[in-house]
């Protein structure tokens, strides 16, 4: 059986100066039948070769505009072959759905030069690369402007990585996928002080609005948890022991996309989720979402509490400017237990729901000054007399 071709797709391959191997690749056909086509090109009138090359250069550039053509979130499918073969294997090597989609969406940004969406668009290099043609030298351009704009380089230069050894199977020579630094938010946590006194502030609020948020805050600062999976949570998602709540399942981010995990809670949540489970129930409030605050329907419970919350902390710590309004109960959960229990970062990375203890270590849970000083002090104290102070 004859071998089905797209001639006028050939054509135009051909008349934008693709190799041969390239060619074949892109449309999948053999040796033979690429120099047949090639030879039926080369017959054609000069006009006609002209005509042809400037057609394929306008579907070329306008395939890059095209976020349907990159790739369909319907379908899961992509019209430019090389992101296809790149996603596809992404797939196998499980990653997960939505991290795909948004690498692709990564390279699509890159690829057309500039980063952020809508009014925070900013251009960072004028260029139109299609992926096909897009080499580690380009990539090295495109981290180098971001350096020079003081943007975060680490997510685009591993998209770039991944694309270049998984799309093209070229292993990048130059550009790393280590993460290089956490930025100024790492050390960013609430003190014991600060927590107690917004917790003071939330006691003084109507019983309505007091039991819920005051739950959630003490299930963010108890659990480590993100908001947006905090605010999924329902009452089949409690795990009881008898009378008292002692488990929570939980759909949060992890690595490789979301990832479900079944925490085990401590002494002071547990008791906060039983009585607030009791008063649901005592309230008759059988809303499924365990923390709902939309009691109307202008705002969206991540909304409302997002003003709420900044409205707190102006009022509780009005010369603290709180940049992570919901991220810093996280790192703050960290720098408390990681102190609790001894620097046990492993107890503290299965609490909080981290996959290993790196990322705990580097960008929650780094000792400061006053932790080492205090922990020499405790050895010195354990140990008595310090070798070395009579010579």
């Amino acid at each position: 059986m004859r071998q089905k071709i797209d001639r006028k797709r050939m054509f135009k391959l051909i008349a934008l100066g693709w190799d041969a191997k390239r060619i074949m690749d892109e449309v999948g056909i053999s040796r033979r039948t690429y120099f047949r086509v090639r030879n039926e090109f080369l017959r054609l009138s000069e006009e006609e070769r002209g005509r042809i090359l400037e057609e394929a250069k306008r579907e070329y550039e306008e395939s890059i505009f095209d976020k349907k053509a990159w790739f369909d979130v319907k379908t899961c499918r992509s019209q430019i072959p090389i992101i296809q073969r790149w996603f596809d294997v992404m797939r196998v090597r499980d990653v997960s759905l939505t991290e795909a989609k948004e690498r692709i969406a990564f390279l699509r940004k890159i690829c057309l030069g500039y980063v952020g969406k809508g009014e925070n668009q900013i251009r960072v290099i004028n260029w139109k690369i299609h992926p096909q043609d897009f080499t580690e030298e380009h990539g090295i351009r495109f981290i180098s402007a971001l350096k020079n704009l003081g943007i975060n380089d680490y997510n685009y230069r591993k998209v770039i990585r991944n694309f270049l050894i998984f799309g093209k199977g070229v292993i990048p020579t130059y550009i790393s996928g280590k993460k290089q630094g956490y930025g100024k938010m790492a050390q960013e946590y609430l003190t014991v002080s600060e927590v107690e006194r917004i917790f003071e502030f939330v006691d003084k609020l109507p019983e309505r609005e007091r039991m819920p948020l005051k739950t959630l805050l003490m299930f963010l600062f108890h659990s480590g948890t993100r908001i947006k999976a905090t605010l999924r949570i329902t009452e089949d998602d409690l795990i009881w022991h008898g009378s008292e709540v002692w488990q929570v399942h939980v759909v949060d981010k992890g690595r490789e996309g979301k990832k479900e995990k079944t925490k085990v809670l401590t002494l002071p949540l547990r008791k906060a989720l039983t009585e607030y489970v009791e008063w649901r129930r005592k309230h008759g409030i059988n809303h499924k979402r365990l923390f709902r605050f939309r009691y109307n329907h202008v705002k969206h419970d991540y909304e409302w509490l997002l003003d709420r919350m900044r409205e707190i902390y102006s009022v509780v710590l009005p010369h603290r400017r709180i940049v992570q309004t919901f991220h810093i109960w996280r790192h703050s959960f960290a720098m408390y237990y990681l102190r609790k229990t001894g620097w046990n970062y492993d107890l503290v990375a299965l609490l909080g729901g981290w996959d290993d203890t790196k990322i705990l270590k580097d960008c929650y849970g780094k000792p400061e000054t006053k932790d080492i000083i205090a922990f020499l002090e405790k050895i010195e104290k354990n140990e008595g007399e310090v070798i070395g102070t009579k010579l």
